[in-house]
């Protein structure tokens, strides 16, 4: 392996080792089914810590890229590009330090119109009766 993980970075080394192996995974140089390296193996490889790889390995796992299967290894997910019983959200790409800004133009628009007392709100789950025609509604869903 050519790539090494970058010590002097504030990015812990299991989440760069994490990154590194989603990127070939999305990237397509690691194919559905494909295995990824041995854990002892990269540990010896990266001159890390079996325990970071572990780490590493288990964050994929999280995140579905990956599926474990003791005695085989860790395989890239053979699911992740249909539909899956079990999608996890990759959160990490939410947090404020990744690339989730609240002054996103449609997290702006959905918050102005949550307090707007002029939007109807079904989300809440407090809709006025006034508002609500039952009789309408259904006659819309209900041939």
């Amino acid at each position: 392996m050519n790539w090494k993980p970058d010590a002097s970075m504030k990015e812990p080394i299991f989440r760069q080792i994490a990154k590194h192996f989603e990127s070939l995974i999305i990237e397509g140089k690691l194919a559905p089914g494909e295995p990824l390296p041995a854990e002892r193996k990269l540990a010896e490889e990266l001159g890390v810590n079996r325990s970071t790889v572990v780490s590493a390995y288990a964050e994929l796992r999280a995140t579905g890229l990956v599926q474990s299967v003791q005695g085989s290894g860790t395989r890239v997910s053979e699911h992740m590009w249909d539909v899956s019983a079990r999608k996890v959200p990759n959160w990490r790409q939410y947090t404020l330090e990744a690339s989730f800004r609240p002054t996103l133009p449609l997290i702006s628009k959905l918050r102005s119109a949550s307090t707007d007392p002029t939007k109807i709100n079904l989300a809440r789950g407090n809709c006025q009766k006034i508002y609500f025609h039952v009789e309408k509604f259904k006659s819309s869903f209900i041939g």
